[in-house]
Parts: C-alpha cells; structure tokens; sequence
C-alpha cells in the first residue's frame, strides 16, 4: 500500500487494466483530520509527495505545518493501485490554461481536503476470494 499527497484526484490515477474491478472511494474531511493523516503518513515514512506545481508543494508545507525540511514538490505520475490511499489539498481556483500559481494567488486560494482509498468493488473482491466461482480472475481479464 502506497500514501500519496496531492493536489489534485482524479479517476485517471486508477490503472487502465482495472477497469470496472476498482473503485476510488473519496471523502471529504476538515483540514485538522487531514493534517494529523498526512502528518501520520509522514513522520511513518509513508508518505510518498506528489504536488506538481512547486508554489503549491511549498504553500502546502507551510499550511499543513510541516517541517521546512520536508520536500512536497515532486512531478510524478500517480497512478494508483488497490489499498493505495491519496490525500488531495486540492485549491478551489480556476486559472486561465497554461498560468502557473503564483504565491499570491495560491496564498489566497480556499481549499479543500479530500482522502481518497482505492478498492476493489465488491463482484471482484470476492472472485479473488473465491466466493464467486461463477466467474474466475483470469476469465475476466
């Protein structure tokens, strides 16, 4: 199982290959729930940063009140994987197409915090239990 911090979350992370086997379960939290997660998450080595824009990474660090050690910025792909969870600051502004986020603006921006758990739905969960024999994992593949 993988932790990633964003700040974006979308159904794009999931795996092209699991289509119609996972779900992306997401739920909104207060920002003090998401700090003490993010914070577990780190100080456990958990944590894997994926904030691509590196004002954001920045301004998260200090929002979130983590150590000025601490790096946020990092342009990865994200791709999630079943157990995996993703914890998304995400900025509620809409920039005009190709505007990078300044310091003021992202200083300014509200945001909201989602945590978000990839599953698989519930037909596959037990076909890879074995509870379902109608149908096998390497026929539905």
């Amino acid at each position: 199982m993988k932790k990633y911090l964003t700040a974006t979350i979308s159904p794009s992370m999931l795996p092209a290959r699991l289509i119609g086997k996972v779900i992306l379960e997401v739920h909104e939290v207060e920002e003090f729930t998401f700090r003490g997660q993010v914070k577990k998450a780190l100080y456990a080595e958990e944590l894997i940063p994926a904030v691509g824009h590196e004002n954001t990474a920045n301004f998260l660090k200090k929002r979130l009140l983590l150590k000025d050690d601490v790096k946020l910025f990092n342009r990865v792909n994200t791709i999630l994987q079943p157990g995996d969870i993703v914890y998304a600051a995400i900025p509620q502004i809409r920039l005009p197409e190709a505007t990078e986020f300044s310091n003021n603006v992202i200083r300014s921006a509200p945001f909201r915090f989602f945590i978000g758990e990839v599953r698989y739905t519930k037909i596959w969960k037990e076909v890879l239990d074995g509870k379902n024999s109608s149908e096998s994992p390497q026929a539905a593949e």
